[in-house]
């Protein structure tokens, strides 16, 4: 009896659930760093104090996943990489379960912390991960059904570039930006929101454009028909997520300008 069959069909179910449940876990992690964002003066509100401390939710969660990564992943470098994902999640969920019955701003700034220590360690891991449960021809693929999250939370932008500059601009109390950079290459959508940016450019309204989070086949396509070339590409890059080849090609890009 041949079981080939049945252990292909086993393996590709037990992939697509690994997928799916790295996509959930990088749509919380993903909410939880920007969904603050929005909240900042509610939340200031809530708990009687100044929207400028309020920000230290957000500049502190960042800080937090700087330093924070570096860390955990020479703490964790031996352990078993679904453990791992597994203690990582157990951390977020204490750490949003904390902020969730804070009442103090001091709790909610602590938790937000802890919550941070898992958010740098989660995605190069999830997506080392993501890659070996499909074929070779399909791990860019893979890679971006772990990070679908960053689509979503970038898409209520994508068709409304300079509505969203403009609102920059208000709340930032400015006249110009001089860097305005695209954060997430949504698929169909980013190279009509380069051509957007390109026309504030042009206008003279930002000193310089660029993208955040493409990928080599992403600047393959933008180059292909950009008019303005990217200032930078601002990547994700640390011991388990080197990127050399996405370093050379952006490096070489920015010193076209």
């Amino acid at each position: 009896m041949n079981s080939t069959p049945v252990t292909t069909a086993n393996n590709q179910r037990t992939g697509t659930l690994a997928l799916l449940a790295l996509a959930i876990s990088a749509f919380g992690i993903g909410t939880t760093e920007f969904v603050p964002v929005g909240l900042l003066a509610s939340i200031a509100d809530d708990l009687n104090i100044g929207i400028t401390l309020a920000g230290l939710l957000i500049s502190g969660y960042a800080v937090d996943v700087a330093v924070g990564a570096p860390i955990m992943t020479a703490l964790t470098n031996r352990m078993n990489r679904k453990t791992l994902l597994m203690t990582l999640m157990l951390i977020f969920i204490a750490g949003n379960t904390v902020a969730a019955l804070s009442h103090a701003f001091q709790l909610l700034l602590v938790a937000r912390c802890i919550t941070a220590f898992s958010h740098g360690v989660f995605f190069p891991i999830g997506s080392t991960i993501a890659v070996q449960f499909v074929a070779p021809e399909k791990k860019a693929s893979a890679s971006a059904q772990g990070y679908r999250h960053i689509d979503t939370a970038a898409i209520s932008r994508a068709g409304r570039e300079v509505e969203a500059y403009e609102e920059s601009l208000q709340r930032l109390g400015l006249e110009k930006l001089d860097l305005y950079l695209i954060h997430w290459p949504v698929e169909g959508k980013f190279l009509d929101s380069w051509k957007a940016l390109e026309g504030l450019y042009n206008d003279g309204r930002v000193g310089a454009i660029g993208v955040s989070n493409f990928h080599i086949h992403h600047l393959e396509q933008l180059l292909a028909v950009a008019t303005v070339k990217p200032a930078i590409d601002q990547l994700e890059r640390h011991p388990r997520l080197v990127q050399a080849e996405l370093k050379t090609i952006s490096t070489s890009m920015a010193s076209c300008q």
